[in-house]
Order: C-alpha cells, then sequence, then structure tokens
C-alpha cells in the first residue's frame, strides 16, 4: 500500500522489489494488483529521511616546499553528515481491517569528508539509500526470520582422521 512521509514511494518500491527478489527466483511475498486477493496489506509512514550535517576545522600538516623538508600547519575544513531514515511499518488484516503487525525501524550512515582529502564525498542521496537498505535489511528478517542465508560445515570426525 502506500508509505506517506518524505521518500515514501520510494521506499514502498525498494521494500517491495526486496521482499519480491528473496530467496532466488521465489520471493517472500505476493505483490498484488487487486487490494481483493490480498491477506494483508503493508504500509506505513516515514518519519525521517534528512542529512543533517555539522562543519568544523581541523588542523593537519602540509608541505611547505616541493622537497617537503619542512611542514606547515593548515586548517582544513571538514564535514560530519549523518543520514537518517525511520519509519514505521504496519501490517493490516485486510478481511477484517485489525493491525496484525506494527514496529518502528531506523538506520543511518555516516560520513566525514575535508577539503584535503583525494576522495570525493560521497552523495546525499548515496547515503540516504544506505541507511534505507538497513532498515529495509532489519524488516526483512522481522517478518520473514526463516529466509537467512548462512554456511553450514558438516565432517565426519572418522573420516578426517586417516
Amino acid at each position: 500500500s502506500q508509505f506517506k512521509g518524505p521518500g515514501g514511494e520510494l521506499f514502498r518500491s525498494e521494500l517491495e522489489a526486496r521482499l519480491m527478489l528473496e530467496n532466488g527466483k521465489k520471493g517472500i511475498f505476493t505483490v498484488l494488483t487487486s487490494t481483493k486477493k490480498a491477506e494483508g496489506i503493508f504500509s506505513g509512514q516515514v518519519i525521517e529521511s534528512s542529512v543533517p550535517y555539522r562543519t568544523y576545522q581541523t588542523e593537519v600538516e602540509e608541505c611547505a616546499d616541493k622537497d617537503c623538508k619542512t611542514k606547515r600547519k593548515v586548517n582544513v575544513e571538514c564535514i560530519d553528515r549523518k543520514a537518517n531514515f525511520k519509519v514505521t511499518l504496519s501490517v493490516t488484516k485486510r478481511k477484517k481491517g485489525e493491525v496484525i503487525y506494527s514496529s518502528k525501524f531506523s538506520g543511518d550512515d555516516t560520513d566525514t569528508y575535508c577539503k584535503n582529502s583525494s576522495s570525493t564525498p560521497i552523495t546525499n542521496e548515496a547515503m540516504l539509500q544506505k541507511a534505507r537498505a538497513k532498515v529495509i535489511e532489519e524488516i526483512r528478517k522481522d517478518v520473514a526470520p526463516y529466509y537467512t542465508g548462512g554456511e553450514l560445515l558438516l565432517f565426519r570426525p572418522d573420516k578426517w582422521m586417516e
């Protein structure tokens, strides 16, 4: 169903894709275009989708000459950012209209960039995408915990002792 709030529809489509693509070819859930056939309806509210930042200066050493024999201290401006994504999710039983599941989820991603850095800062949208991905993974674990990946190594000690 609908996810209200900033970035709600994007989140809905990402959640839908994740739940449909789980377990290889067959998804955990089936997305129906007709609510008449559905047993339950996912919906929610994006509470926060933001990337606040703070600027600060830090002192670094840089070469004062070509051979870098002498160094000087300079102040460099830096930006510290934290992407925050928070959502409430509920599942409503279609026939009775009762809420059978409800929970809040949050995810974040951080980045620090200084102007003297050789790399470019990641975009705010990329940071929000990582934060949303964390939320989607937590939802997936919560609503379908039995669909988890893992590795199991079995061995027989008597076979390995030879």
